[in-house]
């Protein structure tokens, strides 16, 4: 398979327990510590149940803007070695038809454990936020050259 074909199964899997509530699902596709940046801050998740309030407060954030689809495409996707994947992708977050905020990029590190398939080490986007659990999604807008 694919380093882009393994990145998306494993994003849709991730955003589909969030989106159901799956917390072992979730869990179990995670590697602690987890580090999360953002532009605003860095986190650093290094037990479950630190896990569990991002996870929980992060549903709370979605479900306050009564999204309907949490979904994260595949840019590009590289596999640095047989147990490491490193890929860029967008996330939409939608309520029925409408936006809840503008697409943002992402990036993600992957590691495969012979025991449990491919987990998350590593997220960094384009998100502002402040707190962990996240308590809102605000996207920070990329500057351009001329600014």
């Amino acid at each position: 398979m694919k380093a882009t074909e393994i990145l998306q199964t494993y994003l849709d899997r991730m955003s589909d327990a969030v989106m159901t509530g799956d917390f072992d699902g979730y869990v179990a596709g995670v590697i602690l510590p987890f580090h999360l940046i953002t532009s605003d801050s860095s986190f650093v998740v290094t037990s479950a149940a630190g896990l569990r309030d991002g996870f929980d407060g992060f549903r709370g954030v979605l479900a306050s803007q009564n999204v309907t689809q949490y979904i994260r495409l595949v840019a590009t996707a590289t596999l640095l070695d047989e147990r490491l994947i490193s890929g860029h992708y967008t996330t939409h977050i939608i309520s029925s038809a409408q936006r809840i905020v503008a697409p943002f990029p992402s990036q993600i590190v992957l590691r495969h454990d012979d025991g449990t398939g491919w987990r998350g080490a590593l997220i960094t986007n384009g998100i502002k936020n402040a707190s962990w659990p996240l308590h809102h999604v605000q996207v920070s807008v990329p500057r351009t050259d001329a600014e």
